[in-house]
Formats: structure tokens, sequence, C-alpha cells
């Protein structure tokens, strides 16, 4: 999109949002005239009265502006749209490549850093770049590592060209670290988390949980507030934390406490708030502080569900560390203790996965993993605690003010949700340090210092084979950051294939030069890992077709794949393996692996997985809530001057999955004097046989019986 259209579109939306607020200050304005007075105070929830300061200079142009109050209530008539907007020519954005400008390369192995795509402008690629475009990965590679699940996926994040993908640019007004949320996760089954159920009430009739926090923070004291600028490039939706209501577009309002949904592919801007110790902030107007409480007790039921087995470990954990629960840091323990617990390693042994405890095993065991690994013990251990916590996935990434970062697939992060009474979410960083990041090399002498940690790695190599032996190229990952500054390496591998199939390679040894060719290696501190090198024959893309069904207590999973490029060769039958699955209600994602048989027609099939690459691309599984309806007992009798009560309830249609059963359930009714009321059935709790609230997973619909006391 060019400046111009960009500048058209803020000016569009600085005067809708405009018009909106006039709408709900005026509406705010009338419910207190309600009564046919007028109000002693006007309360604006989460309205500012001005616009901060920023870069946008809303509070320059609309500095002349009389804003609505108690005897002012229609300033709007007279806007124009503004002059200026953000300076577009001092932002850095990724730009265009000229279209007559040489190929860099005999053959370009990568897109340009920010596009995902080849440029309209570019025309045909010349014969010498080949026919096709190298496969970088799509937005479906970034969102598999990002799906609740524990293990890592082929092309999820971390792995491959897509972790270089564009997501989004932003452009901020001060340094920050943003943390920007697109999904939280309910429970957890041992080998992920499932699907969250969302709350069905917003404030205003259009604001999530996740503004309750700028409101409660601003209605008892002043909050500093910044810019935000979003311009997708992929279709992902993301939320910063401590939102204000404010938004250049009421598009990108969002309703959902538990999946970012709303907003649009054009830039937008909107502002957040920096609280530094978020805390319970009792002094919130009554409007807010009434939708808080409401959530904070259906947040204790949703955000504290832990088995048996992972709830005893936690316990032990507890008492071991001597974490009290009453702790008024208890947050920041917590976290201290989790990062504390086990190494940040990209080479993690991915056997943790496998594990039937994920979460336990890493504690436990392995004392390696990533972020996912950190952030799920987390929040189970603050469950255990009695704290409604919930586990988070979205891009972490550090930002600088005045320019516009992009936020790219390989800051995909994983963090916990953490809930404060009176405040609302609060996000909680867990994830253990990783290993120091290597220093750079003086820039006036172009000496590296020494001691330098860097940790190097033969590169992950996929290989047709066509007979030969396939031996690794001895390209290491790790090293990128002193290419650029001149630095070259020679390195031996150990690691080769004569025919089909994957093997570790081994850094053997690894000798590094500086710009002058002086052997500088003795001033690198280097830990070596391990690459993985594939032979192929056949490489394919299968996809998993979706599936839905009502909640039954039985996992939903894939029941087909379909072949999506690549050909089948003659001889081949696909074996589908279902992985994971969706149980409860909500939405997962399809997970497979599939084994390749060949039969050369004896009959007699033998497995030839080995022989295949394999792309995959998930499809979803859907389950909705069973539909029960209840009702309360009728009673009757005559008339003897005690209350007639009846304390039991059945279900008169629908029925409950094979296991699981009523656990609890209230019934409200008395009635003494001739005459009849209703007995009404609530609080209703399904659990399952192994002991676990299966509640959400119903549609419970409730019938009141009849208490009747006649006279004869």
């Amino acid at each position: 999109m060019d400046k111009n259209r960009l500048v058209r579109f803020l000016c569009v939306t600085v005067v809708s949002v405009a018009l909106m607020l006039a709408l709900i200050l005026t509406v705010t304005v009338c419910v207190g005239m309600a009564d046919g007075g007028t109000p002693e105070e006007t309360t604006y929830e989460g309205f500012r009265p001005s616009f901060p300061e920023g870069s946008f200079n809303w509070e320059d142009y609309f500095s002349s502006i009389e804003w609505p109050d108690s005897e002012s209530r229609d300033p709007w008539e007279t806007i124009e749209p503004p002059d200026e907007t953000i300076p577009w020519d001092d932002l850095e954005w990724p730009t265009m490549p000229p279209s007559d400008d040489p190929p860099p390369e005999p053959e370009w192995p990568t897109l340009p850093e920010g596009w995902d795509t080849l440029p309209e402008e570019w025309g045909t690629l010349p014969p010498e770049w080949g026919e096709n475009l190298p496969d970088v990965g799509d937005i479906d590679d970034i969102l598999a590592g990002m799906d609740g699940s524990l293990g890592l996926p082929a092309g999820a994040i971390g792995a491959g060209l897509a972790s270089q993908l564009t997501v989004l640019n932003v452009f901020v007004e001060k340094d920050d670290t943003l943390y920007l949320k697109t999904k939280a996760f309910g429970d957890y089954d041992g080998r992920g988390w499932g699907e969250a159920q969302a709350y069905n009430k917003t404030y205003l009739s259009s604001y999530s949980v996740d503004y309750i926090p700028y409101l409660a923070a601003s209605s008892v004291s002043t909050v500093p507030e910044s810019l935000l600028l979003i311009s997708p490039v992929m279709q992902v939706r993301v939320l910063p934390y401590y939102v204000t209501t404010y938004y250049s577009s009421t598009d990108h309002i969002q309703s959902s406490d538990v999946t970012v949904t709303s907003g649009s592919d054009e830039p937008y801007a909107l502002y957040y708030c920096s609280l530094e110790n978020p805390q319970a902030l009792w002094g919130i107007s009554s409007a807010v502080a009434e939708y808080e409480k409401a959530y904070a007790k259906w947040a204790k039921n949703q955000y504290l569900t832990l088995d048996g087995e992972t709830y005893d470990y936690m316990q032990r954990i507890i008492e071991r560390e001597g974490i009290d629960r009453n702790d008024p840091e208890i947050i920041e323990r917590v976290a201290a203790y989790i990062q504390s617990a086990a190494t940040y390693n990209l080479l993690y042994d991915r056997n943790l996965d496998k594990e039937d405890n994920v979460a336990l095993a890493f504690l436990g065991g392995y004392k390696e993993g990533v972020c996912r690994h950190f952030a799920t013990s987390a929040t189970l251990l603050y469950r255990a605690l009695g704290i409604p916590a919930r586990y988070v996935v979205g891009f972490a990434a550090d930002v600088t003010a005045g320019d516009v970062t992009a936020i790219k697939g390989a800051d995909a992060h994983a963090w916990v949700e953490v809930y404060v009474e009176g405040f609302g979410w609060r996000y909680v960083e867990v994830t253990g340090a990783p290993a120091p990041e290597p220093l750079p090399p003086d820039t006036e002498t172009d000496t590296a210092p020494a001691g330098i940690k860097v940790t190097l790695k033969p590169v992950d190599l996929a290989v047709q084979y066509k007979g030969e032996t396939v031996i690794h190229s001895g390209e290491l990952e790790g090293f990128a950051d002193y290419e650029a500054k001149g630095y070259t390496y020679e390195a031996q591998v150990t690691g080769y294939l004569q025919g089909c199939g994957s093997c570790l390679v081994y850094l053997n040894e690894v000798r590094i030069f500086d710009p002058d060719r002086v052997d500088v290696t003795a001033d690198f501190d280097i830990t070596r890992g391990t690459g993985v090198l594939t032979a192929y024959m056949y490489e394919v893309t299968y996809a998993s077709l979706s599936e839905s069904k009502v909640y039954d207590g039985t996992t939903l999973r894939t029941e087909g794949v379909t072949l999506v490029t690549g050909e089948l060769p003659r001889g081949y039958s696909v074996e589908l393996i279902p992985r994971g699955g969706q149980t409860a209600v909500g939405r997962g994602y399809a997970a497979f692996d599939l084994a390749f048989l060949y039969d050369d027609g004896s009959g007699n099939p033998v497995d030839r997985t080995h022989y295949f690459l394999v792309h995959k691309r998930y499809g979803t599984l859907t389950v909705t809530p069973a539909t029960i309806t209840v009702k309360a007992a009728d009673a009757q009798k005559v008339y003897d001057g005690k209350p007639l009560v009846a304390k039991d309830m059945y279900i008169i249609d629908g029925e409950l999955a094979e296991g699981d059963y009523i656990h609890s359930f209230t019934v409200e009714g008395s009635q003494t004097r001739i005459g009849r009321s209703d007995n009404v059935v609530a609080d209703i709790v399904i659990r399952n046989a192994k002991g676990e609230d299966v509640t959400r997973n119903y549609n419970i619909i409730t019938l009141a019986g009849t208490l009747k006391v006649t006279n004869s």
C-alpha cells in the first residue's frame, strides 16, 4: 500500500473513531439522566477526554475541540481530517528491489527479507534462476508450532525457512519488549493443551476482559500510554497487553478472551499501557468492578484444572521449595523457580515430547527444553497453588522507538497468564535464559574478543537420493553474525548415508578465521551441536481432513488425508497414523504421521517410509457441546404448616457421555402456604470417570419443577 492510500486510510479511521466515541459518550450521559434530572457526575469508563501525545499529532489537532462533559455533548460538528499523520517518509519499511536488478547469485537461495511471495514488479524470473521459487513456507508452517501441542511438528517455528518469514510489521514510539498474544489454551492432557472455552460476556457489549487492566488502572491514576502501529503481512491477529479502548478502527476491538480474531489486513493504530507492577486495583469504578468480579469467578472454574498425577507432583515441589501461596511475590517466585529448574536448549532431547506427561518429565529428568516446556510447567505450578493460570502463545520481540520492526516466525513464543483479582490477566515470562549470545567483533579492529561463546552445529539437510553416497556439505548453523563481519570457518563433520533415511551429523573439528585469514579459533568458546542429514527419493505434501462431532467423551481424530503435491509411485500405499486428537469441546489440529508401504506383487508389503520427504498440512478437529435438559423434581401435598421441598433433579432429554456423571447440583424451592411455586435447579457440575470437571462440554438446559400445596 503506498503512502497516499495509508494517509487516506488513517484520516477515515480517525473520523470513524471520533464518531464512535461521541455516540458512546452520548449514550453514557443519557443513561445518567434516565431519571429526568441532571447527573451529579459524568463518568467515561475507559474513554479518554483527550488523546495522548504521539506520532499521529492527534493532541495538536484536537486541542481546540470542546470534549464532552455534562454541559457539552456535541463537539463533532466541524471536525476535518488532520493535515499530518505519521511521518511515513521517515519510516524504514521493507523496500521493493528495482525490477532491473541483476540476480545476486546464479541460483536464488531465499526470498528477500520481509517478502513471502514474488513481488509483481519483478516480472518473471530469469531462466538461470530456475522455474520455481524456493519453498520458504507459509503461515500454516508458523502456526503448526502454536497449536497447544508440546511436540514440534515438521515445519514448526524454529525449523526451516518459515521462521524467517515476516508475520507483521510494527511501529512504536518507545523502546519496549512487546508480547503480542494470539491465543490462550484451556486444559492440559499430558502431551499438550486443549482449546479454552471463551467467556460469553463482554464489557459495554464490545470489550473482552483484556481491556480490564487498562480500565482498572486508569480509573485509579494516570497510566503511561504508548502508540503501537500494526501493519499485517500475514493473516495473523495479535493483541498487546494492557491495551486501551482507543483504536483507529472499531474493526480491531477484541471481544473474545481466548482467541484474537478481530481485525483486518489493513494497517491500524492502537494504544497500550506500561504497567510495571500489575496488581489488584480496588478503586475501579462500579461497572468495571462488577464485570471483573463475575469474570474472576468464571476464571477460577476454568483455569485451575489439574489431573491427580500432576497435582501431586506440583505439591511435592511446593513443599520441597517452601513456596507460600500467601507470599506477596508469589507470581515472581514461581517464575524464578521455573526459570532455574531447567536449561533452555533448542537442541533438547526430542524424546521428551513423547513422554506421557511432558511437564513432569521436563522438570524431573530431561531438564532441557524450550519456551513451551517452561510455560507449560509454570502454568501447572500456578494452578496447583490455586492461582488461575493459562498457557498462551503469540509473538515476543524487542522493538525500538521510531523504527519499524519486522515480527518474524522466529519470534513465536509461549508464556503464562495468571489472573489477578481486581486487575485481570497478567502476562508472566517464565522461560529460562538461553546461552549467552555471541558478542559482535570489535568494530574498529575487526578482531573478535577472547572467550566468545558460540554454539555451532551442522545444518539440518535433506537431499534427494540418486544412487550415490550422500555426504553432508559441512555447512554450520550459528555463525551468521560473524560471516557478516567477514569471518570464515573450515569444518569437519561426520555423517553420511548410502541410501534413504536419516542420520545424526556430528561436528568433529572447526577452525575459525578472521577477515585477514588469521586463525582465531582460540578466541571462541565453542559448544558443538548435532544436525540431521536426510536422504529421500520422493517428496510429497499431504493434508489431513477436518473432522467435527458433538462431545461424547471419546477422542476425535482425523480419518483421512489427501495428496496435495507430488505423486505416490506405483506399488505404494499410504497408512494413516493419527496423532493427538480433540476430546473436550473446542478446536484443535488434525495432526498425523504416515507410513508408506511398498508391495512388489508378492502380497507382503514392506515399510519404505524412509524413502519419502513428507510435508504436512493439518486440518481442524472441532468438538461442539452436547445438549442435555434437566428438570427439578415436582412435589405436592396437603397443607400441614410445614415447608414443602424436593431436592432431586432428572435428565429428561439427551444423555451424558459414557463415564460422565452429575457430581453435584443445587435445587432451590420451598412452598408452605396453599399455592404453588417453582423448584429451580442450578450449579450443576459434571465429572468424568477420572474425576475431572467436564461441565463445559455440555449445553445444559434447566427446567423448573413445581411445588404445590393444596387445602385438601
